[in-house]
């Protein structure tokens, strides 16, 4: 089953967002996708820990979803900014606090359905996270006791539950690479 890409143009493009159509040949058939076209953007996820063993999270509105849901800080890498850069800034803008220390973790393309490429998503740890502002977006920080994370990553946690696939695979990987 060889597919291959018959046609394809933007039906929607603004500054940060295309959608475009593709016409998919496959056994000698053709069919119309929406995509989402993220082959040229990168993104981050911030795994923070706090000095007492807290990951640091926000609970954010996400307005296609009508509803405010917990994350790890996460967002896109600005033009000319460096990822760990942006990852710094996430946890800041998002949550008010600042890690002394950063980890890259993984780096590369993370693939979704409906979307080309999904773009390159990098994921840190930060370590010795403290409170240095409030937020600068209108989300809430939630401190998480590291005990606690994998309850939350087998979304078993009785009172708090993570709606990101992005959230729990830096978490996974973060609590990997702390031992935990």
């Amino acid at each position: 089953m060889e597919m291959s890409v018959s046609q394809e143009f933007p039906v929607f493009h603004n500054p940060s967002f295309i959608i475009k159509e593709r016409t998919i040949r496959e056994n000698d058939s053709d069919k119309k996708h929406l995509f989402w076209d993220r082959r040229h953007e990168s993104f981050v996820v911030m795994a923070a820990i706090t000095p007492d063993e807290k990951f640091v999270f926000v609970q954010e509105p996400k307005y296609g979803a009508l509803e405010r849901i917990m994350n790890l800080p996460t967002g896109g890498v600005e033009p000319n900014e460096l990822p760990d850069e942006a990852a710094k800034r996430e946890l800041l803008e998002e949550t008010g606090y600042k890690a002394r220390e950063i980890i890259p973790l993984r780096g590369g393309i993370i693939d979704f359905p409906n979307k080309i490429a999904g773009g390159v998503h990098s994921f840190f740890l930060g370590l010795d996270a403290a409170k240095v502002s409030e937020p600068q977006e209108s989300g809430i920080p939630i401190l998480v006791w590291q005990g606690e994370i994998k309850l939350l990553i087998a979304g078993k946690h009785p009172d708090l539950k993570l709606a990101t696939a992005m959230s729990i695979s830096c978490l996974s990987v973060a609590i990997f690479h702390l031992g935990l």
